[in-house]
């Protein structure tokens, strides 16, 4: 029996900053859009200080936000002379929450100094939260384009993009599962938006997604042996850099077709699928609820 997660959440505001950081870690972990978690280590900051509140807001930029929670953090960035946490933790919250949330108070923003008044990026976020889907992915495969020229992906429009197309959700579904589905050379434009594709199935959680996204670790486990090179390095096999988005995209996902994931059997010594599969069904599930509950009590 798994411990309830109400307690889990009442452990966010126990005083002690470890227990406090793993409970919190609990729903960080599996990106957990439970719209009440930001509100708690909010009232950590208002029952403890930012001595415990920085800590918990370093952790907490992949919570789901609101306009109150973002409407605090503007604050504390630029009302709160008592602040003495990292403006930086403050400052990457705010931008990585819906642009649409952050855009009533951009004025507030320049004339505090945290953002420009042409900051290009902010603007790019804007205005792509303003495209149809069919505008967005004109402006998809013509990063693409672009990278083939360049020999270079801008990852920031690709981030830009990507926030903009997860927002339709279901709606992009298949347009998803055909370039997952698509074969490609490492240089040509489905090469290089194919990490991007990952990502995108993980944002809108697509469950149909899962069997082509274990498909992509079981070739990355069979390319195991021929380098010696870290998953991030340029010169990793092109399905080795794709091991940590299809990880992150299912542990996103988090549908009982994830939970069910097991590694297939093998002759092989340690391969990586064990811990590939195994990791994300394991975090989906956030199965350190037992361990924490030992924790907390």
């Amino acid at each position: 029996m798994r411990y309830p997660e109400d307690k889990i959440k009442e452990a966010i505001l126990r005083p002690g900053r470890d227990v406090a950081l793993r409970a919190l870690g609990y729903f960080v972990e599996s990106y957990s859009q439970d719209p009440t978690l930001m509100s708690l280590v909010i009232q950590a900051n208002e029952m403890y200080g930012s001595g415990i509140a920085d800590h918990l807001i370093r952790e907490a930029d992949d919570l789901r936000q609101s306009a109150e929670s973002i409407a605090w953090v503007v604050d504390k960035l630029t009302l709160d002379a008592d602040w003495h946490g990292h403006l930086d933790y403050l400052f990457d919250l705010l931008f990585k929450a819906d642009i649409q949330l952050v855009v009533p108070h951009r004025p507030t923003l320049i004339s505090a100094g945290f953002l420009d008044d042409d900051d290009q990026f902010f603007e790019r976020r804007v205005q792509l939260s303003t495209f149809d889907q069919a505008a967005c992915w004109s402006e998809f495969h013509m990063l693409g384009e672009n990278a083939v020229e360049e020999g270079y992906l801008d990852p920031d429009e690709g981030d830009a993009i990507i926030e903009a197309l997860a927002r339709f959700g279901g709606a992009i579904e298949q347009t998803v599962l055909d370039l997952l589905a698509k074969d490609f050379d490492d240089d040509d434009a489905v090469g290089y938006l194919q990490p991007l594709v990952i990502v995108l199935a993980g944002r809108a959680q697509l469950a149909s997604a899962v069997s082509p996204l274990v498909t992509k670790l079981r070739h990355a486990a069979e390319t195991e042996d021929e380098s010696d090179v870290d998953d991030y390095d340029d010169d990793a096999p092109h399905e080795r850099r794709l091991v940590s988005p299809c990880i992150d995209a299912l542990i996103r996902i988090g549908s009982p077709e994830v939970w069910r994931l097991r590694p297939p059997s093998s002759e092989r010594p340690g391969p990586r699928l064990v811990v590939l599969a195994g990791a994300a069904a394991m975090r989906s599930q956030r199965p350190g609820g037992q361990a924490l509950s030992r924790l907390v009590q």
